[in-house]
């Protein structure tokens, strides 16, 4: 991935906040000097030199930058980060929907402790994310991940073991703080090690890994595979173990970020080794981000959260990475996902089950079809139109359960009798067939919207307009708003939904409408860009904006 340390990152430190090695042998300073006269002495003229035999073409500066020139090596780190990231995370959100009433029965629990229980997820995703940004800073995007295999192993084991409900909200808690660090790190990992062209794809495979874990979660855990004993369900919990054995081993085996060996460390060889190992042929741009991260002084200090606040663009970013996620929970899809038979019923959908399952398959379609788009039509685009879609099938939703929950009124005209009749049962509600076809039809497209945009691409967004200074805790608190309101979702959305029942969509329509609108506004372009480019748009955005907002 072609990513350029952000110079706005100077003007967001504090005076007394320098880098440690900014005069780094003075050897570093002599080859910027060698390679602006064209000599051999930067990284990127040796090695343009080396193998494309060109200096200064612009039109050969992107060649050999998409997935054809990555080798084995990168796609087996790419498997490692997803299968141990972002399948337990999909695994994790699907995991209670069967089992809940088999552990509930098996522990004689009350539904209060039975909603702590599923509230472990989010809540350890919560604790994961604020250790995630520390730890990719301090010891690496590669070991971090390494050591997130021991809270999926521990915690799948003490769920799968579990003597009383304290022992499995305990596992739960800690599976869910796998997730969260894995949520984290593993979009980080990605972002470094993936060609610019093909950056947004590649982060968008997170999204469709999340989609792939949820149905297979769904559907390991049904009776006629799981079954009803005892032993079904605590097997099915070990799960999340196997893919974290399969991440620990690949990763490994797997070289650190070049970026990271470039900005944190200073190590020009190890940082030029990493990035080979990961391509068949380096190009010019590649090399040319690393020897600038060197040129910033080798060894980057990440900004401290004060300093993340202390510059307008930073908190523009901050900002973006925080609404993204905060609409991308109020959409519903959490809630959706967990009352979807409901949902269906309400609407007079005669078989919820079979419509439920559609929801699964739609949503792994529809994250294929986000990570296909996302490079060619762009970020940006998709977040707003997916926003709008999704506004547009929210209200076609409630329409669908004002319509079944409505009753004609037998004082009306005529004419309303006339209209009415065509669109009603003989019993005089307005449901008939047509208002299951239409909830049958907006779910689906919702379920398949909101994988291709709204579930994928804060992702993807938030880990690209940050800069290597400022990303890691960036991330960390984006991701934290995540699952924030990912809890508030899963524990609000029954009594929301009861509440407001039948206008539940309504709701969630005013949501995305905002959440279009806010997109519109702020969120800048980050296809095939530099950070530097990116920071450069964040900078105009903010200056348009009141000292008072950023």
């Amino acid at each position: 991935m072609a990513m350029q340390t952000d110079n706005t990152v100077d003007s967001a430190r504090k005076p007394n906040v320098i880098f440690k090695n900014r005069n780094l042998d003075e050897t570093q300073e002599s080859d910027k000097t060698q390679g602006s006269s064209g000599t051999q002495g930067s990284v990127a003229d040796r090695h343009t030199k080396d193998n494309t035999g060109t200096q200064g073409n612009d039109s050969d500066r992107h060649t050999n930058t998409g997935l054809r020139n990555c080798s084995w090596k990168f796609y087996l780190a790419v498997s490692g980060a997803l299968l141990g990231g972002g399948l337990p995370f999909g695994i994790a959100v699907g995991s209670m929907a069967n089992t809940l009433s088999l552990v509930k029965e098996e522990f004689s629990s009350s539904d209060l402790v039975m909603s702590v229980l599923v509230s472990g997820n989010p809540i350890g995703g919560f604790l994961g994310v604020m250790m995630a940004g520390f730890l990719a800073d301090l010891m690496g995007r590669k070991v971090t991940m390494l050591l997130n295999t021991v809270p999926f192993v521990v915690g799948s084991v003490l769920m799968a073991t579990a003597p009383n409900m304290v022992v499995m909200v305990i596992g739960r808690v800690l599976v869910g703080a796998g997730v969260g660090v894995g949520s984290v790190v593993t979009n980080i990992f990605l972002s470094e090690i993936s060609p610019v062209s093909v950056r947004g794809s590649m982060g968008c495979l997170y999204g469709v890994m999340l989609s792939t874990g949820t149905l297979l979660s769904f559907l390991l855990s049904m009776p006629q595979i799981m079954g009803a004993s005892s032993l079904g369900w605590r097997l099915f919990f070990t799960l999340p173990t196997l893919t974290g054995l399969y991440q620990c081993v690949v990763v490994f085996f797997s070289p650190e970020s070049p970026i990271y060996l470039a900005s944190r460390k200073g190590n020009v060889d190890q940082a030029r080794k990493s990035l080979s190992d990961y391509r068949v042929s380096v190009c010019e741009d590649e090399l040319s981000t690393l020897q600038q991260c060197l040129d910033k002084g080798g060894d980057i200090q990440p900004l401290s959260f004060p300093e993340l606040l202390s510059h307008r663009s930073l908190r523009l970013a901050l900002l973006i990475g925080v609404g993204l996620n905060v609409g991308q929970q109020l959409s519903g899809i959490n809630g959706v996902l967990s009352y979807a038979p409901l949902i269906f019923s309400q609407a007079g959908v005669s078989v919820p089950a079979t419509a439920t399952l559609l929801c699964g398959v739609v949503r792994i379609l529809g994250a294929l079809c986000g990570a296909a788009l996302v490079d060619r039509l762009g970020r940006r685009t998709l977040m707003w139109g997916g926003f709008l879609v999704l506004c547009v099938t929210c209200f076609l939703t409630a329409g669908s359960q004002i319509c079944a929950d409505t009753i004609t009124d037998s004082s009306t005209d005529s004419i309303t009798d006339s209209i009415t009749d065509s669109i009603t049962d003989r019993n005089g509600s307005c449901q008939g067939r047509w208002t299951g076809i239409v909830a049958i039809v907006s779910i689906l497209t919702y379920c398949f919207v909101v994988s291709a945009t709204a579930s994928t691409l804060p992702w993807v967004i938030v880990a690209e307009i940050f800069p290597m200074e400022a990303r890691s805790k960036g991330l960390s608190v984006a991701n934290a708003t995540h699952w924030t309101f990912h809890t508030l979702a899963v524990l609000f959305f029954d009594s929301v939904d009861k509440a407001l029942q039948p206008y539940t969509f309504l709701l969630f329509g005013g949501f995305m409408f905002f959440s279009f609108v806010a997109v519109v506004l702020f969120v800048p372009e980050t296809k095939q860009k530099s950070v530097e480019e990116i920071a450069g748009e964040l900078r105009k955005q903010a200056d348009k904006c009141l000292p008072t907002v950023f």
